[in-house]
């Protein structure tokens, strides 16, 4: 299983935490995501790897600034 944490810029409210939530998992396959406009990051769980760019690209196309991503195995 993996964590990603990915930095991203633009959230205001809970709405846009839906639409980046909304963002990832059409991008990637997860387990769970937990978005924070509070704290500007998703917290991402998969069973692999997710696909950085592709992830990348899916939130820039609903309207935020994806910053960074890391991912480590637990």
């Amino acid at each position: 299983m993996y964590r990603t944490v990915a930095v991203i810029e633009g959230m205001m409210c809970g709405m846009c935490e839906k639409h980046v939530t909304e963002a990832i998992k059409a991008a990637v396959k997860t387990i769970s995501v937990d978005v924070s406009h509070k704290d500007g990051n998703a917290v991402i769980l998969s069973d692999e790897e997710p696909d950085k760019a592709l992830m990348e690209d899916s939130v820039v196309k609903a309207g935020y600034k994806f910053v960074s991503c890391k991912s480590d195995r637990i």
